[in-house]
């Protein structure tokens, strides 16, 4: 029958001089998804942080990430996010493999440390039942997009739009794609430096 939910949300801030870290966004997406129908696809690439990071602060890539929220829709299977170059790497950020509805993101613990890296790689995996390939988009599309929350005093995010199919991997069709990275800095950034600590 009729149900009448109540919702309600609560938004608690914290005095600005408790807080410790000032962290601002990113979203790391791969658009050019093109998932065949009738079985399993991967779609990884890999976005060079390190350069973008130099012409902004005349330094290496020494930032924090914080939190991780992967989206895909109800073909998605699963979300990583790794380290590209420097001594870790290949490490896992974040990963999932729950199906949607089920809780995707955290924040690592502690909060990882992306110095020394280049950059990082994300990667999705979806199976698609049906008889149609599937591309990006909202309703029957699908996303595969890790958004966050970093220490950088820039927001980051990227463009992935050139797919390749580079063979198939244990009956899994692999595809990748070159990554352009995009960056910002907020109009409202204060003026500090990264923090000496990566604590939230």
């Amino acid at each position: 029958g009729p149900l009448s939910p109540a919702m309600s949300l609560r938004v608690t801030t914290v005095p600005e001089a408790e807080v410790a870290t000032i962290l601002h966004s990113f979203a790391f997406s791969y658009n050019a998804l093109v998932i065949p129908p009738r079985g399993e696809s991967e779609f990884s690439t890999e976005c060079d942080l390190n350069a973008q990071h130099l012409i902004s602060f005349v330094r290496p890539l020494d930032f924090g990430v914080h939190y991780v929220l992967p989206h895909y829709h109800s073909l998605g299977t699963f979300l990583s996010l790794e380290v590209v170059g420097g001594p870790r790497d290949g490490a896992v950020i974040w990963e999932t493999n729950s199906m949607i509805g089920e809780p995707l993101g955290g924040a690592p613990e502690p909060a990882f440390d992306l110095t020394g890296a280049t950059g990082i790689r994300l990667t999705c995996r979806f199976s698609n039942p049906g008889d149609a390939t599937v591309g990006w988009g909202n309703a029957d599309g699908e996303m595969c997009i890790a958004f966050g929350y970093s220490d950088s005093p820039n927001l980051w995010s990227n463009t992935a739009s050139v797919n390749t199919v580079t063979g198939t991997t244990g009956g899994v069709t692999t595809n990748t794609s070159p990554c352009v990275v995009l960056t910002a800095t907020p109009a409202d950034r204060p003026a500090v430096e990264r923090p000496t600590s990566l604590s939230r």
